[in-house]
């Protein structure tokens, strides 16, 4: 320990912080690549809604508008076009053609989308690191340590939203980067010109495409800068200005990025009316939009799921709120005016979930945690003398004010929440694919049996799978699905043998179109067992058989013998 701190003293402080950077982003970058090595044999791990964003992307290379548009998630589609584009001059080396190549082999776009993601967040972590904490801060790689890892340490998904091509995943580079960026603006303590709240408003447009929870940005920004008018010069038509700027440009960012889609955003729209007016997931359930006790069981069943965030967030509000707004410490006005904007985001936000909550619908409220710290720490430096003088630890060779003692005390914590949720991310990986290769392991081995009592081969045998289960061809033809069907014809070829039949409407999806069960040859239906308690019309199609012990489940023709049944190891 002390070689280490001789040594550290030795360097500027410059190459400390870039040191505690690598270490740091070596540590993301290693989880990134367990993922990739692990999950390389089942790379269609997440085919939701990994497929659908890259056959989308893939589309306009037929000639084709983007047709998943349900976040909508067009800035996305549009990475995923870019992608691919610079893929070509690969393509100029293999037999196939461009569309052909990225259908047979997928795992060449997942990883480059992918990596995408684990760079623009490194690049989050980056500025982050350079941009808060000033050099001659005392315990700055402590407090750096801090705003980095705060996104990460809270929240189980996060270390997913590193290696997964989701919407979800732009929290972090996306909704951090831009409080940072406003963050940047306002602590400065100037007027902020109409340039800026400009492209502020701008930028925030465009995240807002990504997925409509980034709408919560929208209302932060707008309640971050006209409050900043306030404070700075307490002229209400500079509010009112300021508030319709960056609303009309959020306005702007989010109709042009959506240009590519613009046939379809009456049917987006029509969506998130449903969404609103409608208590269920995905806009069912009864109308109406939610009662209190939903919205109370709803927090107490998550903050049970995600202690560490909700009692990190918690804390932040309260220790911020105490410092600010009543005991008025020393702090920028623009400082002050982007705690009340996220004070106001984070409220929003966390209401907007608990109508709808999925536990990864909470990185929102997570990637707000690094930009809370930073405002924590900020008030810690500009006020350390008044926080010192409450409480000092003598030592031999200096004093330790209760200023240390906070951010030590914060940096172990947050160490240790850090390394629990790598530990989670790792082992839901791991049973993840478990799970995974024993569904397919029972699939192959009731395929054996079944081909074996035909008296032919497994290969010859017609397959119809459905959501939920696993195959490289059914996440092929679910991406399918949300390319407007753009790639039927070349999949019918690929997968001659492995078509898809949608449960709710009936129909299996061929070469020639939609066609009823009756009208297609087909062999075994897999599907998950529990399906059945939601959708008993299944049981229609023909005899319905769970296997062993798993969830998974087949029905094959009415006609078909049943006796192979026997024969599954």
């Amino acid at each position: 320990m002390k070689q280490l701190k001789n040594y550290l003293a030795s360097i500027s402080p410059n190459r400390q912080l870039n040191l505690v950077l690598a270490g740091f982003i070596g540590i993301l970058t290693g989880f990134f690549i367990y993922y990739q090595i692990s999950s390389f044999s089942i790379y269609y791990l997440y085919y939701d809604p990994e497929y659908a964003y890259m056959f989308s992307s893939l589309s306009i290379f037929k000639g084709q508008t983007y047709a998943y548009v349900d976040h909508p998630g067009t800035p996305l589609e549009l990475l995923g076009s870019l992608i691919l584009l610079l893929t070509y001059p690969v393509t100029f080396f293999k037999s196939s053609s461009f569309i052909n190549f990225h259908l047979e082999n997928p795992i060449y776009f997942l990883t480059l989308a992918r990596l995408t993601l684990l760079i623009f967040s490194s690049v989050t972590i980056i500025f982050l690191a350079k941009q808060i904490v000033p050099t001659n801060s005392p315990n700055r790689l402590l407090k750096v340590l801090i705003i980095i890892s705060a996104y990460y340490a809270i929240h189980p998904d996060s270390f997913l939203s590193l290696t997964l091509l989701s919407h979800n995943s732009i929290n972090f580079p996306g909704g951090t980067f831009l409080l940072l960026l406003s963050w940047i603006i306002l602590k400065n303590n100037k007027r902020v010109n109409t340039r800026e709240k400009i492209i502020i408003g701008f930028v925030v447009g465009v995240l807002t495409a990504f997925q409509l929870y980034f709408s919560t940005w929208v209302i932060g920004a707008i309640v971050s800068f006209a409050a900043n008018e306030w404070y700075s010069n307490k002229e209400i038509t500079g509010v009112i200005k300021t508030s319709f700027i960056i609303g009309f440009s959020s306005l702007a960012g989010f109709f042009i990025i959506t240009l590519p889609i613009y046939k379809n955003l009456p049917e987006f729209f029509s969506f998130v009316l449903e969404l609103a007016t409608h208590e269920g997931l995905y806009g069912n359930g009864r109308e109406g939009f939610t009662s209190p006790q939903r919205y109370l069981g709803n927090l107490f069943i998550y903050s049970k799921i995600l202690p560490y965030l909700f009692l990190t967030i918690l804390c932040l509000i309260i220790a911020l709120h105490f410092l600010i707004f009543i005991k008025n410490w020393k702090i920028n006005p623009g400082i002050k005016a982007f705690t009340l904007g996220i004070f106001i985001q984070i409220f929003i936000a966390v209401s907007i979930i608990l109508k709808h909550p999925m536990q990864i619908y909470f990185l929102s409220i997570a990637a707000m945690a690094p930009m809370l710290f930073a405002i924590l720490i900020h008030i810690i430096d500009k006020n350390g003398d008044k926080v010192k003088e409450k409480f000092i630890i003598n030592t031999k060779n200096n004093s330790i004010g209760l200023n240390q003692i906070s951010i030590i005390s914060i940096f172990f914590i947050m160490m240790i929440l850090f390394g629990i949720n790598f530990q989670t991310a790792v082992n839901n990986h791991i049973l993840r694919m478990e799970r995974i290769s024993e569904d397919l392991s029972t699939i192959n081995r009731t395929l054996s049996a079944y081909s074996e009592q035909r008296s032919t081969r497994p290969e010859k045998i017609n397959l119809l799978w459905t959501y939920e289960t696993y195959s490289p061809c059914y996440a092929r033809w679910y991406g399918n699905d949300y390319a407007d069907l753009a790639f039927t014809t070349e999949l019918a070829q690929i997968c001659k043998n492995n078509l898809h039949v949608n449960l709710w409407t009936g129909q299996i999806l061929t070469d020639n179109g939609w066609e009823s069960p009756n009208e297609y040859v087909w062999d075994i239906i897999v599907l998950k067992a529990g399906i059945v308690n939601f959708l008993p019309k299944v049981l229609e199609y023909g005899n319905f058989i769970e296997i062993g012990d798993t969830d998974i489940a087949v029905i094959v023709p009415p006609n078909a013998p049943l006796d192979f049944v026997h024969y599954i190891d």
